[in-house]
This record gives C-alpha cells, sequence and structure tokens, in this order.
C-alpha cells in the first residue's frame, strides 16, 4: 500500500472519529459538562463504607459513574477538560482517568508499557501518548510487519485506533 493511501486511511478515520463526536452547540457542552460534574458530585455522596475507603475502584462500582462513561467521547472531553482547568486532584483525578481509558477503550499501560499511579499520572502520559499518534500509527503502517499484527498494533489504541 502507497504511503499516500495509508495517509488518506489515516484521515479518514480522523474526520470519521470526529463525526462521531459531533459538533455540539455551547449549550449542549454546559448541559454535558454539567452532567458530568453533577455525577462525580453523586459519587463523593456514596455510602460511609466506601467514603473510608481509599481505593479508586470502590468509588466506580455505581450508577454514577456508569452514567459518565455512556455519555460517551464527549464525555472523555470534558473531563480532560475539568483535569486540565484544576477541578480534579487526587482521588477524583484517579476516577477521572479510568473514566477517560473506559470510555476511549485506550489502556495507557498497554499503550505506553508504563504503569500510572495517580490520574496526574495518567493526565500527563495520556496528553503526550495522544498528541504523537499521528507518529505511531504512521510507524505501525510503514513497518514490515503483517497486516494483522498491524491491526492488532493499532487496535490498543481503542476508539483511535
Amino acid at each position: 500500500m502507497s504511503k499516500i493511501k495509508r495517509s488518506l486511511i489515516f484521515v479518514g478515520g480522523i474526520i470519521v472519529f470526529l463525526l462521531t463526536i459531533k459538533v455540539a452547540s455551547p449549550q449542549a457542552n454546559t448541559t454535558l459538562a454539567a452532567e458530568v460534574q453533577a455525577n462525580f458530585a453523586k459519587m463523593s455522596e456514596l455510602s460511609m463504607e466506601q467514603a473510608m475507603s481509599s481505593n479508586p475502584y470502590d468509588y466506580i462500582d455505581n450508577e454514577y459513574y456508569d452514567n459518565i462513561v455512556e455519555l460517551g467521547v464527549p464525555a472523555a472531553e470534558v473531563i480532560a477538560q475539568n483535569y486540565h482547568d484544576g477541578e480534579y486532584a487526587g482521588l477524583n483525578a484517579y476516577i477521572a482517568a479510568l473514566a477517560i481509558q473506559e470510555i476511549t477503550d485506550m489502556n495507557m499501560y498497554e499503550c505506553t508499557g508504563e504503569d500510572w499511579e495517580t490520574g496526574e499520572q495518567f493526565f500527563e502520559r495520556w496528553a503526550t501518548t495522544v498528541e504523537s499518534l499521528p507518529d505511531i500509527f504512521e510507524k505501525v503502517m510503514d513497518s514490515d510487519d503483517t497486516m494483522p499484527n498491524k491491526v492488532n498494533q493499532i487496535e490498543k489504541y481503542g476508539i483511535f485506533g
């Protein structure tokens, strides 16, 4: 496959991805952001038993976390923006990171080979990895590997692959 054809396929994939996100009105984005925030707030009001836990996974087994994930890719964008605006730190940053991984089906450990221990580490790696995806995909496509192996390498990047 020629380099131009691969580039066109890649660009086409990005366009399809962007179209699935939908260009939302500012009011819709505000509503989505409010819904994400409301569900995060409700997670913090969970039972005393859960509130005593420092394990982030104890906080995501509930309808509020599921509501956020079900909002899909636009919610991941809101979560990332909220983190960068300083709205999440500590436990909430970790929960936000878990939500982004689940929404995008992109496991950072599988993609980078590096584990993350805090939400802050996740968002640092997330930004770097997402920014470098075009180069990563080009390198995979230019490799001498078989097409099924190339597909497997790209699929680990979830919705981006």
